[in-house]
């Protein structure tokens, strides 16, 4: 909040005045990896950094005394960023392995093999006038519904409905403020068993 101006109740709500403090960049990232307001500390307490009223100096090239970038031990307090940022699956091509060459014999076995087993298939679908039959899986439940056990038929229908889909991979590409955030983010967060968020 803004240290002169203190908040002011109206009939229509309370109204208070926020200060927006410069900073340079090494600052920005040690209020991102510790503590915002112990920043603000250094740079008030540093005359050539703003002062005690925290004055932004467009020209100041020189981070306050004190400010390190250097990683803290601890999780980073920073949660959540607003970012630009989209992703879609990602499925890397797999790597076709060369099939082993086949001599000319083996290649023929195989296929009066294949070509034995599909005529034997269509003479056991036949019906008595010759017509060719509709194998069961098609008139009732597929072999994956007869294999899993019954369930009720109040859930039978659910489980068709609600599809969750498991993904390889997922390609992330964020705007490049988000992006610079990524090694805090890992480091600082989620290897802390904490969140962070892009929204």
């Amino acid at each position: 909040e803004d240290p002169q101006l203190p908040a002011i109740h109206t009939s229509h709500g309370t109204l208070a005045f926020l200060q927006i403090v410069g900073c340079t960049g090494r600052e920005l990232r040690a209020a991102q990896r510790g503590s915002g307001f112990d920043v603000l500390k250094l740079i008030a307490d540093d005359p050539h950094c703003g002062g005690a009223w925290l004055v932004t100096r467009v020209q100041r090239r020189v981070s306050a005394r004190c400010v390190r970038r250097g990683a803290t031990s601890g999780a980073a307090h920073l949660a959540g960023v607003s970012a630009r940022m989209r992703w879609e699956a990602w499925n890397p091509a797999p790597e076709e392995p060369s099939p082993p060459s086949l001599s000319p014999q083996v290649q023929r076995q195989i296929k009066e093999t294949l070509q034995r087993g599909l005529s034997s298939m269509s003479t056991d679908r036949s019906g008595p006038e010759g017509h060719t039959g509709m194998s069961t899986d098609s008139l009732g439940m597929s072999s994956l519904e007869r294999a899993l056990p019954q369930i009720p038929e109040l859930m039978h229908g659910s489980w068709r409905e609600d599809t969750v889909e498991y993904l390889e991979g997922v390609h992330v590409v964020l705007n490049p403020e988000g992006a610079s955030l990524l090694p805090l983010a890992i480091q600082g967060r989620v290897l802390h068993d904490h969140h962070f968020t892009w929204r």
